[in-house]
């Protein structure tokens, strides 16, 4: 899939990253007449800041700027935005205790209501993305 547009929102204790996709994936979405949640499709998944750069950490050629995006999450936007990633949708379902894989917080959380979590992994950015990385190396190393 390819990433159309990223949005990040800081979340108290982590930061949300809303990445719109080229193609609808399968998710639960909420029934206009009822309210309540059905399957239906959406292209648009949300994972964490962490997540994301675990994710990225995976590629040894971006590995370096993990720690730089998670302290400057604005700049994942300009990073990631059109690369191609690949996603895996776990299903979880309502009362379910979970605990995030990619979070050192070992609380679980439980469930509100059925969904699908979504896991980016498989990375590649695009050229101007790649672009953006040998600048944010620029900046680590010191140089303008």
């Amino acid at each position: 899939m390819v990433v159309r547009n990223i949005n990040t929102k800081d979340m108290s204790t982590w930061t949300r990253v809303s990445v719109t996709l080229d193609k609808p994936v399968k998710g639960y979405v909420v029934d206009e007449e009822t309210g309540e949640y059905v399957i239906g499709t959406n292209n648009i998944i949300y994972v964490s800041t962490f997540s994301l750069i675990a994710a990225m950490r995976e590629n040894p050629d971006l590995a370096f700027a993990g720690n730089h995006l998670i302290e400057h999450p604005m700049a994942i936007g300009v990073v990631f935005s059109g690369a191609k990633i690949d996603v895996i949708l776990e299903k979880v379902t309502e009362g379910q205790e979970y605990k995030n894989p990619f979070s050192d917080n070992g609380a679980e959380s439980i469930i509100e209501h059925d969904n699908y979590f979504a896991h980016i992994y498989n990375i590649r950015l695009s050229e101007r993305g790649l672009k953006m990385i040998d600048r944010i190396a620029d900046k680590m190393l010191g140089f303008d």
